[in-house]
Parts: C-alpha cells; structure tokens; sequence
C-alpha cells in the first residue's frame, strides 16, 4: 500500500468519521434522547437491514454497476480511469462507461464512489476484487443495505425532532420506510440516490436542529453546507433542494446563510477543479444540464410519475394522498410556513425536472424511483400536517386518519417491500415505456403467468404463420416466445435462456397438415447452463424426455409427433411447443448475489418436420 493510497483512503475515512462524531453530538445537544429510541432505532435499523440483505432482488447490474471499481481505481491509481480494469469486468457494458479524454470512465454521479473509498479498501483487504463482478454485486448488496438501515435512523430521528412521541416516530418511520422507494431501490442497488438521501436527510436533520437550538453550534453551518454539497455530489437532481435551503437560511438565518454558501461554494470549486484536470471541462457530463435530454411527453410523464401502475408515487406510496390532503386542509395553520412551502416548491420542480427527462420513466427499475429524491420533504410536510391537525381535530377524527394511514401504509408495504423486494418477476417485468401505463399487468404484481400472458399479448400483432419445416430462430417472426429471456449474442448464434421452470413457443399453422403426413418430428437444438433434465410437450401432449448436458457442442435433440397432437380449432390458435425444467438453475452461485434469474436451457432453433422432409445435422459447434 503506497503513502498516496493511504492519504487517499485515510482523507476519506477522516471525514466520514467526523460526519459520525457529528451526528452523535447532534442528537445528544438537540434531542430528548432515552433508553426507548435507542430500542425503536435498532428495531428499525436491523429490521431494514435483515429485509433489504436479505432480497432476492437486486439491481445492482443496471446503473450502479461501476461506482465499486471507480472508488477501487480512486484507492489504487488516483484516478477515474478504469481502462485497466475493463478487460476481467465484463458486466460493464454499454451505457456504464463514457469515454473521455480517449480513456474510459463511469457515466453517473462521483459521489457515491468517492464516500465508498473507506468501504471499498477493507473489501479489497479481505480479497474482493471489484474488477470482479460477483465480488462488486456482493459489496452493493451489502453497502445498500447499510444504507437503508441509516435512512431510517435519520428519519426516526427527524420525526422525533418534530416533537412525535417516540412509538409514533417509529410507526411512520415504518411506512416511509419499508412502504417507499427507500426499500424497493435503496435496498436493492447502491444507486445514487443512496448517498444523496442520506446527505439530504442529513441536512434536514442539520437545519431542524439550527431552528431548535437557541444558539446553534459554530460548526452546524459547515456541516450543512457539507451535507447539502454531498447531496449534489451524489445527485445533481439535489441542486433544486440545495438552492431552496439557500433561500431559507437567507430569509431565516442570515448570519449563517453566508457559512453555509462559501462551505459549499469551496467544495464545489475544488470538485470543479478535479473535472479540469480529470476531464478537461468544468463539470463531469452527468452534471451538465443537458444530461437529462428531453421529453416529448411533458404532460403524460406527470400522470405517470403520480398515477401509473408502474412508477406511480401514489400507487406505491398511497398513505401520500394524507400528505397532499393535509396541505390543502391546513397549509395556513403550519407552524413552518416557510418551510413547509419551499419543500412544495421542491417536490413541485423535481416533479418537472425528472418529467422532462427524455427516459422519464426511468428505464429498468421498480415503482417509483424517480422520485426518491423528494421523500425527505413528504416526510416533513407530513410532519407539520400531523402537529396541526392533531391540534383541530376531535379524538373521532383522529382515529379514522390514523387508521386510514396505517391501512394504505401497509398496501405501502407490501407493493414495495414484500414484491419490490421479494418478488423476482418484478425485474423481469422490464423497464419499456409501453408498459408503464398497462393496468391489465402492472409491475407490482408481476408473475411467471401473467408474464407470459403480456408476451402473448405484445407478439401476436406480428406473428407470421409458420410454415412446416421452416426454421424457427431466437429473432424469428413465425413464433411467440413466451418466458424466455431477451435474444443474445450475434447471427448465426442467437440464442434465448429460458426463464424458470417452464417456457413456451406459439406458432401458427394455418392449415391442417396433409393426409400423407401421419407423423412430425420435432427438432431442438438448445444448450445447458447446467446439467438438465427437460420434459417436452406440444398442445400439453408429452412428447419426450432429455437430459441436456452443459459440453462444448450444441447437439439436436428429435422427438417424434403423431399427427393428432397437432391441434386446428378456432379455439385455439396457437401450436403450443413448451419446455419443462423443473431444475432450473438459479445463477447467483456464478454471477453474484445479484442474478435471481432461473435459467435452464439456451435456445438456438427448433424446426416442425413431416418425417418425409430430411434432417439437418444434429451436431453443430457451440
């Protein structure tokens, strides 16, 4: 370990354990903290951590795949630049990388690699490689769920500084919690909103104190504008919520205002001069303005951020129909008026920022990701909305609004906990823009049926009639694949792994086969991701047995077809050819924690022959 490395790792690792030191004396000065919080605090913590640790789902091979490595090349080069590391890495692929400067680097946000150094360097000491992807997921898995875990401790304690009882604080921390995005995307990636919500609700918990204590703290101020240049440095989308705290500590706390400026002022003069001499521009390409392009769809995205069976806020998070009712009933009556409305003024911009985003929907995700980032101020408002009425309303009205709450929290809880992360056919659901808005099969409740079902659906418009003996490939028009994955490699080699333990191939013959045509052979040529037993039937006839074996050469499995299993009826349209893998492997064991797709064979092709029509070789090179 060189003298840089350790100047590099140990900078880091000093500031976060300021950060820690900090919050410490924050809630010792500012709350009145007992025995009972620390119980509902570590109920909360490991009760996050065990559910989000514990998923079955994770993203971490979508956008997050990268921030490990960035912050490993940081430790071990000093630099950005993970040339060097690509070659072993092969889960990096296409949008994660960005070449600049004739090198390549990591597309999104800084900020999580650089405050994962610390955590990054004691991965490597105990022998992970981050250029590994197994290794890389393994880590996010585990650092996104320390995350979580701190979210909720941050907001238990907001709530307590908002004057909740300490069982009331932990209730709603409960269904902000477990019922939002905080669990269904935190806990799934170590994406970027994970850093940038804890600097935010860092900073929430930083500004209540500044407004609790008479006389705050000198170093409240630096600290505030650390959190909020943190929250940027994570997430540009944060730069609405650290301009509107500006207008609050200048309207408020002017004799503060100018510390928390020329705190974050200097930060970001010294990350403006890491892009110069890393990049040559005066900011990464993420935090450009025009990174985010733009939409066509203003007005539709607006409806489907707040009311899509996909990414909704208020389908995922429905208790927050309280909040927006709560500020119309009593906005006039919050005893922080200000705050309260720049918070509005936030979620209302953020709701325009990410509604001009030409991928407004946020491509594979699940619920309502885009909308993380402003949880923080819908716990707030909540807050304030609570004190008020709970200050003009009867005992009666009190208890049908917490019950309402609990109830739509614990819908909360099941669309985003129990199938956001629990659920792996929430993943395969997709991300594509055409689905966002299908009632019929939302992500929430997506299973293996219901996914084969919305193939069935989207493929049949151009389904070509399948002629006898003609060649069915991954790509091919002449056929439905329904619960296979999506076609991989390249012509000649296309091929699809199925998904789970039953897969399917519709095709349509028009006709009904010749008199002469008394028997058909089946053609399969497939491989195995591991040693396979497969059961074919066509039109839920069995038509044969096989052991697939995962060697080197792909063989051609046939299996004779009397006549009458062919089936020519109005009533069913389809020949239905399908393929039963009651061992389908799940993949985590060779790609990492990560990868909860069951997988069993690879289809390369399959072919329907009369007996009287030749055929092909049987063995072809992998």
């Amino acid at each position: 370990m060189t003298v840089f490395e350790i100047m590099r790792v140990g900078g880091v690792s000093v500031l976060c354990l300021a950060i820690g030191v900090f919050i410490l004396r924050l809630i010792r000065s500012s709350l009145p903290f007992r025995a009972i919080d620390l119980f509902w605090i570590s109920v909360l913590s490991m009760s996050l951590f065990g559910a989000t640790y514990f998923s079955p789902v994770d993203y971490s091979e979508f956008d997050p795949l990268g921030n490990l490595l960035t912050a490993q090349s940081l430790i071990q080069r000093g630099t950005t630049r993970l040339d060097e590391y690509i070659p072993p890495f092969t889960g990096v692929v296409g949008w994660h990388l960005r070449k600049k400067q004739g090198y390549s680097c990591y597309h999104y946000p800084l900020g999580t690699p650089v405050y994962i150094v610390p955590f990054v360097w004691i991965a490597n000491r105990f022998g992970f490689e981050m250029a590994q992807r197994k290794d890389d997921i393994h880590v996010q898995h585990l650092l996104s769920s320390l995350s979580v875990a701190l979210a909720g401790m941050f907001i238990y304690l907001i709530c307590r500084q908002q004057s909740m009882s300490g069982s009331s604080s932990f209730l709603l921390t409960g269904i902000f919690t477990f019922g939002s995005s905080i669990t269904s995307t935190m806990g799934t990636a170590l994406w970027s909103i994970n850093g940038a919500m804890l600097f935010i609700l860092l900073s929430v918990l930083t500004l209540l104190s500044i407004n609790r204590i008479a006389v705050p703290e000198k170093n409240l101020p630096y600290f505030l504008g650390l959190f909020l240049f943190s929250a940027y440095l994570c997430r540009p989308t944060t730069a609405i919520f650290v301009m509107l705290i500006f207008v609050y500590m200048l309207l408020t706390k002017q004799g503060l205002f100018w510390k928390v400026v020329i705190t974050w002022t200097g930060l970001l003069g010294c990350f403006i001069l890491f892009s110069v001499l890393e990049y040559k521009q005066i900011l990464p390409d993420y935090y450009l303005p025009g990174q985010l392009g733009h939409s066509h769809e203003f007005w539709t995205a607006v409806y489907g951020h707040l009311f899509s069976p996909a990414r909704g806020l208020l389908v995922y998070s429905p208790y927050l129909f309280l909040t927006f009712i709560g500020v119309l009933y009593g906005l006039k009556l919050f005893h922080n008026k200000l705050l309260v409305g720049l918070f509005l003024i936030w979620i209302i911009l953020h709701l325009i920022l990410i509604s001009k985003n030409e991928m407004w929907w946020g491509g594979g995700c699940y619920g309502s990701r885009m909308f993380a980032d402003v949880l923080p101020g819908f716990l707030l408002i909540t807050l304030q909305g609570w004190q008020v009425f709970n200050q003009n309303s009867s005992r009666l009205q009190r208890r049908i609004v917490v019950s309402f709450f609990i109830l739509s929290g614990g819908m909360g809880i099941c669309i985003n906990t129990c199938q956001g992360l629990y659920n792996p056919n929430t993943i395969d659901w997709g991300g594509e823009r055409r689905h966002i808005f299908d009632w019929q099969y939302p992500q929430f409740l997506a299973n293996h049926e219901n996914l084969g079902k919305r193939e069935i659906r989207d493929q049949e418009n151009t389904l070509e009639p399948y002629c006898l003996g003609e060649t069915i490939y991954p790509d091919s028009h002449t056929a439905i694949f329904t619960n296979w994955y999506w076609s991989e490699g390249t012509p000649p080699h296309l091929f699809r792994w199925s998904r789970g333990t039953s897969s399917q191939i519709l095709f349509n013959l028009l006709s009904p086969v010749r008199e002469e045509h008394e028997s058909f052979v089946v053609e399969v040529q497939i491989g195995s991701f591991g040693e396979q037993p497969v059961h074919v039937r066509l039109n839920t006839q069995h038509v044969g047995d096989i052991i697939v074996h995962p060697d080197n050469m792909l063989t051609t499995y046939t299996f004779p077809v009397p006549a009458s299993f062919l089936m020519f009826s109005p009533d069913v349209p389809y020949q239905i050819l399908e393929f039963l893998i009651p061992h389908a492997v799940d993949a985590a064991h060779m790609f990492g924690k990560g990868w909860v797709r069951a997988i069993g064979i690879r289809l390369y092709q399959i072919r329907l022959r009369p007996v009287s029509i030749p055929s092909e070789k049987t063995i072809v090179p992998k």
